[in-house]
């Protein structure tokens, strides 16, 4: 299959705090790096899992949080990356300070 490569992140998942597979066995199988890495947070995808609420809502400020927006704003529109909402969210906001830094 053939993908726009601008619109593919691999992005590495830690399911498990530990063993398995290591990072570069997986980059080296696939041909390329990471882009991004989720850290290992069962507690919290386990809580939003069991309550309904993604992360990205049920706690938005943690380490794996932060990362999810991040790869969500990289594969928004470009046009939407810079304009702002009538009404921004703290997420927007949040999102925003980070890619000035």
């Amino acid at each position: 299959m053939e993908y726009n490569q601008e619109r593919v992140i691999p992005v590495l998942n830690n399911v498990f705090p530990e063993g398995g597979l290591s990072r570069k066995d997986m980059e080296t199988a696939l041909g390329t790096g990471f882009r991004a890495v989720i850290p290992h947070a069962r507690a919290l995808f386990v809580d939003g899992i069991n309550h309904g609420h993604p992360v990205v809502l049920g706690a938005p400020t943690t380490p794996p949080a932060l990362i999810i927006q991040q790869i969500a704003y990289h594969l928004s529109p470009v046009e939407r990356r810079n304009q702002p909402p009538a009404e921004p969210s703290e997420m927007w906001l949040r999102i925003q300070r980070a890619q000035r830094k």
